[in-house]
Formats: structure tokens, C-alpha cells, sequence
């Protein structure tokens, strides 16, 4: 299953943007089969998270397909919902396609 991880931080100014991106796109993507999370590197679970995935930065986003392969990448950036539905949409994984 293609999963959109989101890692935010309470003190990182341009953390509110991507909070808002979860939002949206857990609201879009909920019915295609995308699993979308939000990781905040606050708490212990969060900080593990973004260590396994080498990140060191917030906001950061990574689109992952259904074999784990990291298909894309933003950090310190957040993408536009249509710029992450656009590379899950080229990942080709298996949900159904996303509108």
C-alpha cells in the first residue's frame, strides 16, 4: 500500500502548512487505499520515525509505494495535495487512482 508520511514540529514555522496538508489529503485520499500519517518529531514514536527515514528537517513529506521505495521527497518545503496525488499517481502502486 503507497503511504504519504508528513513529519511536523510544535516550534517550526512552516509546520502549520503541512498539518493542513495531512488534513486535506487524508480527507482525499481516504477511500483509494493511501495511507497518510502524520509524525511529529515532539514525541519519542515521531523522532524514531523521521530517524529511519533520515530525517533531520520539518517540515519534510515522503510519498512511499506499496514495496517501501521512497518515490518522492520534500523537505523544508511542503508540496501542493495535487503535487503528492501526482506522484503517487506515477508510483503506480496499488490503490485506485487518485483524482
Amino acid at each position: 500500500m503507497d503511504t504519504v508520511k508528513i513529519f511536523v514540529k510544535n516550534d517550526c514555522p512552516r509546520c502549520p502548512v503541512a498539518k493542513k496538508l495531512y488534513d486535506e489529503l487524508a480527507s482525499r485520499l481516504g477511500s483509494s487505499g493511501v495511507t497518510v500519517e502524520k509524525w511529529s518529531v515532539d514525541e519519542t514514536e515521531g523522532l524514531v520515525e523521521a530517524a529511519m527515514h533520515m530525517v533531520l528537517t520539518t517540515p519534510t513529506v515522503l510519498v512511499f509505494d506499496g514495496e517501501e521505495n521512497k518515490v518522492a521527497d520534500w523537505r523544508t518545503v511542503v508540496p501542493s495535495p495535487d503535487e503528492v496525488i501526482e506522484a503517487l499517481n506515477i508510483a503506480g502502486g496499488e490503490h485506485a487512482p487518485v483524482p
